[in-house]
């Protein structure tokens, strides 16, 4: 701190007005006991007053205070440091160029709470100010500056008010690091001040965050309303030519103006206001000072707006919403503030619940309430000079959960008193037979946590017993965090739940972030308390499907639960919807496309054909999965026929009465077969295997492929000719390649049909395992059927499939048996007369990896087999001597010669 005599000077002027000369610095008394109103100023008392009306524009011909060059500041006060009687320093003020610098030191006006504060508190220096008089009257004091980039480290400078250096307001340009600033508006009461952050406002502090680069060289103006009929005080500030913003209202105490705080008597003043500046934090080294480009101090509008009118409360679950008339437009109302309390008539000090900002439109939505609860309102208009209208009042009810009630718990000590309406749970360990308890998170098994719960008392404690008590969930003691569990029947419940904790004397703080879920569904999502709310309930809706509700903490951080509901929710059969209407059928190239309008409450239809005009609607419909468009294309129409379409709605009620009949003919013409389905690609050794469902009527088929999800299939196939089968394998593929398919139907006629569904397919390392067997070939030999391929490199072995329809499943047991064969042929002599057989074979390599099938081969067995050629035998060979089973093979013999006795 700079070393200083104590000095002032004496002004002339008339009282009231701002003094226009002075003695010279070096002329007033070095000891401020010796000042002429001390300990505020050499100035006679009659002349520290203003008359609530000053203009600084730091011009140099203003009185009062002067600099160390005898320039005077137009102040007529200091205030005193009561650590430091050194708190005038005329040295380190300059009056120049329209602008009054000061030289900011280390001192400041403040003592943090508990009494370990750090730095040169109540040490401030060069806190300039004038007497005012707030008797029935309503104060503005106005100042603009500009933000050094050199500050940091709590560096500040503003505007203040109040009767001494413990009991004041401030509005100041705070440095907060070299980057971050903040407009900050605080109060200390005796000595304490509650500290807060722009995002966790106290009663205490409120204020916005900016930036240095954000300012810059601009003139930030910063105007203080001081309130003394609405108790309030209320920081604006205005950045350069920009809209100006409301940084918050404090309660303003009636110690800071109503003068029993002052250590003299002065004519006309009952408090003090004026500028101030220190350089806080920054090393004592660190050069750092703050310019003035004006001050002004003016009296407001005292009269209060009329009060709002047209208040209404509705309650619903979990919040009450308040709506009252706007003021009108010739009124200068600027707001409103909104206050809650649990009796009538409800205290209208303070911010309200509404925030420290006011509310610029005539509603607001309470969430800070609790179901079951009623509540009493009060609404004020706020006006331009922070006058506070007379209140409108109204009351609330918040409504019960509908449902049945199940339970309801309170989480408590043993001792505690029980809450009307409820269950105490003090913290036993889950117990079947109880049928409720509490249970390891992590693990599920029983947990005792009677010992982590608590009752909460003494001053600031909530007068609700429900959240006087409260259990840990996740305490430091805990290795896991703690679960309740309440058994009961599978079903919907809805669950209510409440958490937090008291930050008074007797609880454990804001120290959590509480969150609740129940049956792993969020109800309580990171509530994190606060003095303005240490309370949170929740309410959601959920199945359990276990035969018990559980409630976790899980994602949370020391959530403490004080007490849940729980309510059953009865099922309500839905309605089934209505018939679909305006059914609409036209015949086309690529079948009869149907169409009509949605049915409310339908979540999918189904489409019902006949041939005849009354249409069955109880079958299986047209369409496989439920239609969830409007429209559908039945593409297995046949030329010259006439069909008739109903359709059904489905619904979580049911499906609805069919829809009217629409008949339609389909022309003679040429009808395309339908696109194939189902399609699928499977990645293999030698390629990608295409495979897909056979279509009614189809020739053939052709394949298409593209390297984008569009497929173009108007071009050459992959296949140079039609696929007869319903399978394709593609080698022309890539190792890490993406490909895209589609199959096109062909008719005998040349129709085509629409794409299948494109399917997408990426190969992600290069195929291994034997090849795809090639040029099987199937013979019918008497009462066999003769198989034969053409051998694959590699294999150790093959697998024969058989079936009686296109495509062959590879999946189950082969016919050759489980083992393998090892030569390329195979004559399966189980075949019947009458029927055709569909054959495909895979290779299989050492690893037991198989290939893609073959292409299928086709062997039809007539109705009469005939085994062997007129004059023939047909000789049987079996395994063994026993001549049972199936025979291990069979052949046509012209003659036998056989040795009976060997």
């Amino acid at each position: 701190m700079a070393v200083a005599a104590v000095v002032a000077m004496v002004a002339t002027a008339a009282v009231g007005a701002v003094p226009a000369t002075a003695v010279p610095v070096a002329d007033v008394p070095p000891n401020a006991a010796d000042w002429a109103t001390t300990p505020y100023s050499p100035l006679p008392p009659a002349e520290v007053a203003v008359d609530n009306e000053l203009d600084l524009s730091f011009d140099g011909v203003d009185g009062g205070l002067r600099t160390g060059a005898d320039v005077g500041t137009g102040f007529t006060m200091v205030q005193p440091s009561s650590a430091d009687p050194t708190y005038y320093l005329p040295e380190n003020l300059e009056v120049a160029d329209g602008r009054l610098t000061v030289t900011a030191t280390k001192g400041i006006a403040y003592t943090k709470p508990g009494g370990n504060s750090s730095g040169l508190v109540n040490q401030q220096e060069n806190t300039l100010g004038v007497g005012v008089d707030t008797t029935d009257t309503n104060l503005r004091f106005t100042t603009t500056l500009t933000s050094p980039a050199a500050a940091t480290s709590s560096a500040q400078a503003g505007l203040w008010f109040g009767p001494d250096d413990d009991n004041y307001v401030k509005l100041a340009l705070v440095a907060s690091s070299t980057t971050s600033r903040q407009i900050q508006l605080a109060r200390e009461i005796g000595g304490v001040m509650a500290t807060g952050s722009a995002t966790a406002p106290t009663a205490d502090q409120v204020m916005v965050d900016t930036t240095q680069a954000a300012l810059g060289t601009q003139p930030i103006t910063l105007t203080l309303d001081i309130n003394t009929l609405a108790g309030t005080m209320t920081g604006h500030f205005r950045v350069g030519d920009g809209a100006e913003q409301t940084v918050g209202t404090l309660e303003l105490p009636a110690t800071f103006h109503n003068g029993s705080l002052l250590k003299a008597t002065m004519p006309d003043v009952t408090s003090f206001g004026g500028l101030f500046a220190t350089k806080r934090n920054m090393a004592e080294s660190a050069a750092l000072a703050y310019s003035f480009d004006s001050f002004s101090l003016t009296e407001t509008d005292s009269e209060p707006p009329a009060a709002p009118t047209g208040l209404t409360a509705t309650g619903s679950q979990g919040q009450v919403e308040l709506a009252w008339d706007a003021s009108d437009v010739s009124s200068d109302v600027t707001g409103y503030r909104v206050y809650r309390g649990a009796s009538a008539p409800v205290a209208t000090t303070g911010n309200g619940i509404g925030g420290s900002a006011l509310l610029t439109t005539p509603k607001l939505t309470d969430t800070g309430v609790f179901i079951g609860s009623s509540y009493h309102y009060a609404v004020v208009a706020v006006d331009a000079a922070g006058n506070i209208s007379a209140p409108a009042e109204i009351d609330a009810t918040v409504p019960a959960v509908d449902g049945e009630e199940i339970t309801k718990v309170n989480f408590q000590t043993a001792a505690a008193p029980v809450p009307a309406g409820y269950t105490a749970d003090t913290g036993l360990p889950y117990d079947a037979a109880r049928g409720a308890g509490w249970t390891n998170a992590t693990s599920g098994a029983p947990l005792d946590v009677s010992q982590l719960t608590r009752l909460r008392s003494g001053a600031g404690v909530t007068t609700d017993p429900r959240l006087a008590t409260i259990a840990h969930m996740q305490h430091t003691s805990m290795t896991a965090a703690g679960a309740w569990r309440y058994d009961l029947p599978n079903g919907t419940y809805t669950v209510v739940v409440a958490v937090g904790d008291t930050g008074s004397a007797g609880g454990g703080g804001y120290d959590s972030t509480h969150v609740i879920r129940a049956e792993g569904t969020p109800i309580v999502d990171r509530f994190v308390p606060s003095s303005a709310r240490e309370y949170d309930e929740a309410v959601g809706t959920v199945e359990v499907t276990d035969g018990s509700l559980t409630i976790d903490p899980v994602g949370g951080s020391n959530t403490k639960i004080a007490y849940v509901e729980i309510y059953g929710q009865g099922e309500e059969t839905p309605a089934a919807p209505a018939a679909p209407t305006g059914l609409m059928g036209t015949a086309a190239d690529g079948g009869v496309v149907l169409d009509w309008s949605a049915s409310e409450g339908a979540t999918g239809y189904d489409v019902f054909r006949a041939t005849e005009p009354t249409v069955p609607t109880d079958g299986a419909p047209l369409n496989p999965a439920p239609i969830t468009d409007t429209a559908f294309v039945d593409q297995s129409v046949e030329p010259g026929q006439t069909y008739y379409y109903a359709v059904v709605a489905r619904g979580e009620g049911g499906a609805s009465a069919p829809s009217a009949v629409v008949e339609v003919v389909v022309d003679d013409a040429s009808v395309p077969p339908a696109a194939p389905a189902d399609l699928t690609a499977d990645a293999t050794d030698d390629g990608v295997q295409l495979t897909w469902t056979v279509v009614e009527g189809a020739a053939g088929y052709a394949v298409y492929r593209s390297t984008s999800p569009t497929v173009e299939t108007e071009g050459e196939p992959l296949n140079g000719t039609p696929v007869v089968g319903t399978n394709y394998l593609d080698t022309a593929v890539q190792a890490g390649g993406t490909y895209y398919y589609a199959v096109i139907a062909l008719g005998e006629d040349g129709t085509r049909s629409e794409p299948s569904t494109t399917v997408e397919i990426t190969l992600t390392e290069e195929p291994t395992g034997p090849g795809v067997p090639t040029g099987l070939d199937a013979q019918l030999v008497g009462d066999t059927a003769q198989l034969t391929w053409n051998p694959v490199a590699g294999a150790t072995g093959y697998h024969v499939y058989r079936s009686t329809t296109e495509p062959v499943a590879v999946d189950g047991e082969p016919l050759n048996g489980a083992a393998p064969l090892t030569a390329a042929a195979y004559t399966d002599l189980t075949i019947a007369a009458g029927t055709t057989y569909f054959y495909v074979v895979v290779a299989l390599d050492g690893d037991g990896v198989s290939s893609a099938p073959s292409n299928p081969a086709r062997v039809v067995v007539p109705d009469q087999i005939d085994a062997c050629a007129p004059g023939q035998w047909s000789a049987a060979y079996f395994e063994g001597t026993e001549l049972a089973g199936a025979p291990a093979g069979r052949e046509c013999v012209d003659a036998i010669d056989v040795d009976w006795g060997s």
